[in-house]
């Protein structure tokens, strides 16, 4: 049986780009999964139905599917340009996935094509998800589509969901069996709460096929639509994505412009300056396997813990990854109303802010956070978790409401497994927080499951603890410099007393029963929370954009300091 340490390198060092391979496709989804997930076609899914899949190296492949009443999709890339060709079939076209929304201008197939080209079939041939969060298993050797393979298990730890976009629809519980040469899956199956979602497999996997050699396989054929540059936008749904995001973007720069100028903040201890001496060149060594099973296992290993946590942004270079990872949606080159204003307002509103919180964890989901100074006014004094109950103290009132996960952006410092995601090197020996840890460079291209609030793009640089796995830095950078920068300091791995995680409302404050929702973190006036609202309704867009928001608001009014916590 593969070790959990093999069984992780495998996952992570899977390079479809470099394969050479046939096989066929299947996807089953389930009622419930389809009307939770299906908005628009996504350029690396795979539709529902058989299919066709044809890899060689370079980033090249062609994915034909057939749909209902013969309908064919016949997507590919040659390497540097991403084409899509449909034909249509005998049946009502309103079954083919993605095809039933033809706009004037979008061509004869009703998709608009943008952007470099994405991993077909990702489910499948980008097997790194599975290291985001989820636990693994090894199982035993087995044999499918004709080739050796090993079983495993992945689940996600007791109180915690997926929530970072990516191919499966909030699964609790992967059952796969995944190529034990090329690192690929050759079979998933989803699960929530027990149930199926939904299920991907490969069949009649031939590896180093002869039509592989044939460029024409990949070339676009007439008629084909190619990409610009940006997702495939197309269908209802991305109509409502692209209403809300203006909304959004509009509310936001009215917002911003109504926040008055403030001269920048005054140095105090030492702190307020953003640190700029952690950027050290390194070789791009690949990670050891024990460091990668290291980071994929700390969040599960976590003793109990209390911290310091630093935090240093820099805006106006938070902005400029903004413009860029904005472009690279492909929003902006569909005229997105609100996008010029937002970044037309934030100038002049902009200083480096210093943040500070203690923090304290323990097993079983319990966990304590307590804003100091730099947070924005309407953020919490605390939030404190029991494992069964969540509440968060504001000045004059508290709401209570069922456990949830801790705030992401220190999640993402505790459980560093979302870096498995990204292209790692390093792997050096540093020192951070007076702890011997491991220096990681995070670099690109885009994460195939989506960014985490601290990383809008690489590249970045962490430095993980070697004992722990749980990162002591992690530092975004811009060309010009450090954008954000989080330090856990004062770590001390006592368990704190259980009452620490429990709270009580002080006097004269109210107690709320609230459910809690995406944005009850977000400093942000109800223009803005109305428009991220509206995002809402296609899943999980509006909590990328409530980060984002956090992110710049918190900045223009971190100069306000909330009452110290009694």
């Amino acid at each position: 049986m593969i070790s959990e340490e093999a069984l992780v390198a495998l996952l992570y060092r899977a390079d479809w780009t470099k394969l050479s391979l046939v096989a066929r496709l299947h996807r089953v989804r389930t009622d419930y999964a389809r009307d939770v997930s299906d908005v628009a076609v996504t350029w690396g899914d795979l539709p529902s139905g058989p299919a066709l899949l044809l890899i060689a190296p370079g980033g090249r492949y062609r994915l034909e599917t057939t749909g209902d009443g013969g309908a064919r999709f016949i997507r590919g890339s040659d390497g540097e340009r991403a084409w899509l060709l449909t034909e249509p079939g005998t049946g009502d076209p309103d079954e083919a996935d993605g095809a039933d929304d033809e706009q004037p201008g979008d061509g004869p197939s009703g998709f608009r094509m943008f952007g470099r080209p994405e991993p077909p079939a990702w489910t499948l041939t980008c097997p790194a998800w599975l290291l985001n969060e989820f636990g693994l298993t090894p199982g035993e050797p087995v044999t499918v589509a004709g080739r050796s393979a090993h079983l495993l298990v992945a689940t996600l730890p007791p109180g915690r969901r997926q929530h970072r976009v990516g191919p499966m629809i909030f699964p609790d519980r992967v059952e796969a069996a995944v190529d034990a040469s090329l690192g690929i899956l050759l079979r998933c199956q989803q699960l929530a709460d027990g149930e199926p979602v939904r299920l991907d497999e490969m069949a009649d996997l031939r590896v180093d096929p002869p039509e592989a050699a044939d460029p024409a396989q990949f070339t676009p054929p007439p008629g084909a639509t190619l990409s610009e540059n940006g997702p495939v936008l197309s269908g209802p749904g991305w109509r409502v994505v692209r209403t809300a995001a203006g909304l959004a973007g509009s509310g936001l720069g009215f917002a911003i412009r109504q926040v008055p100028h403030r001269p920048p903040p005054s140095p105090a201890a030492g702190e307020a300056a953003m640190p700029r001496d952690y950027l050290v060149p390194g070789r791009p060594e690949p990670l050891a396997s024990e460091l990668l099973a290291l980071l994929s296992r700390a969040a599960r290993q976590l003793p109990g813990l209390t911290a310091e946590l630093h935090r240093w942004d820099d805006p106006r270079l938070s902005l400029e990854k903004l413009r860029s990872a904005w472009d690279g949606t492909g929003l902006a080159g569909l005229s997105v109303p609100g996008a010029g204003p937002v970044a037309d307002a934030v100038s002049g509103h902009m200083h480096v802010t210093h943040r500070a919180a203690r923090i304290r964890v323990a097993p079983g989901g319990r966990y304590r956070i307590d804003y100091g100074s730099g947070w924005p006014r309407r953020a919490p004094r605390a939030i404190a978790c029991d494992g069964q109950q969540r509440w968060r103290l504001y000045r004059d009132h508290l709401y209570a409401a069922a456990a949830a996960p801790m705030p992401s952006d220190i999640a993402d410092l505790l459980d560093p497994s979302w870096l498995l995601c990204w292209q790692l090197s390093g792997g050096t020996g540093a020192v951070a927080a007076g702890r011997r840890g491991f220096r990681i460079d995070v670099a690109g291209p885009e994460a195939v499951t989506g960014r985490p609030p601290l990383i809008l793009a690489p590249p970045a640089e962490a430095v993980a603890d070697a004992d722990l796995g749980i990162l002591l830095r992690l530092t975004s950078y811009t060309s010009s410099g450090p954008a954000i920068v989080c330090e856990l300091r004062g770590i001390s791995l006592a368990e704190p007393d259980d009452g620490v995680f429990r709270m009580r409302a002080p006097p004269g404050v109210r107690v709320i029963e609230d459910d809690g929702g995406l944005l009850d973190q977000v400093d942000a006036p109800e223009p803005v929370r109305a428009a991220v609202r509206a995002a809402a309704d296609i899943r999980r867009a509006a909590e990328a954009g409530a980060a984002v928001v956090n992110d710049l608001l918190s900045a223009f009014r971190g100069q306000r300091q909330p009452p110290p916590p009694s």
